[in-house]
């Protein structure tokens, strides 16, 4: 499985690079799950999602707290949906 984590500038809808479009081609191409967390992270203001001036720097990459939690959430939900989890023992 692979997903597809963006960055921070990614959040502005009128950001024009979304290299995802070509790793979401390739993975249908081949089979592969793939999950972009673009859309779900879009739904939330970046401060929340990213560091960005929490740090001493401006950072775009990492998440918060909460960029974490929601990632993890979006995974699991990915992977339910795609048959992904393991079957639970039923003893």
């Amino acid at each position: 499985m692979i997903v597809i984590f963006p960055l921070a500038y990614q959040l502005d809808p009128n950001y024009p690079y979304l290299p995802q479009t070509k790793i979401l081609e390739y993975c249908k191409e081949k089979s592969l799950p793939c999950l972009d967390l673009l859309p779900a992270f879009r739904q939330h203001p970046k401060e929340d999602i990213f560091l960005l001036d929490k740090e001493v720097f401006y950072d775009i990459w990492h998440l918060t707290n909460y960029g974490h939690e929601l990632s993890s959430e979006e995974i699991l939900r990915f992977l339910d949906q795609q048959s992904l989890l393991p079957k639970k023992d039923k003893t």
